[in-house]
C-alpha cells in the first residue's frame, strides 16, 4: 500500500471519528506539506484549518504532577491536639449533636 492509499484510508477514519491523536497528526502533517494527491486536494483546507487549532508535536516534557495533601502538617497537629477535649466533652456531656458541636468549638475555638 502506498502513501497516498494509506492517507485515503486515515482520511475515512478520520470522519468516522476513529483515529488516534498521532493519526491525526500524520493526516495533519500530510496536508500541510506540497506533496498531496490531486484527489485529495478538496480535503486539504479542511484538514490544514483543523490542524491549526492542534500542535503537530507532542510537548518533550510533561509537567511532574504534585501530590496532593489534603491537611497541613499544622492543621493536622491542631486537630490532633483538640481530639482529646473532644472525647472528655461527649463523655461529660453525652453524645454530640448539632447544638453540642457548636458549642465545643466555640470553646475550643478554631
Amino acid at each position: 500500500m502506498n502513501k497516498d492509499e494509506e492517507i485515503r484510508m486515515l482520511a475515512a477514519r478520520f470522519m468516522a471519528g476513529e483515529t488516534s491523536l498521532d493519526e491525526e497528526r500524520r493526516l495533519y502533517r500530510y496536508f500541510s506539506g506540497n506533496e498531496v494527491a490531486a484527489d485529495l486536494l478538496p480535503m486539504r483546507e479542511f484538514f490544514c484549518s483543523l490542524s491549526a487549532m492542534m500542535p503537530l508535536e507532542k510537548p518533550e516534557t510533561e509537567r511532574k504532577r504534585q501530590p496532593v495533601r489534603l491537611l497541613s502538617r499544622q492543621t493536622f497537629i491542631g486537630i490532633a491536639a483538640r481530639w482529646p477535649c473532644y472525647w472528655q466533652w461527649e463523655a461529660c456531656c453525652g453524645a454530640p449533636n448539632g447544638r453540642t458541636i457548636a458549642r465545643l468549638i466555640s470553646i475550643i475555638g478554631t
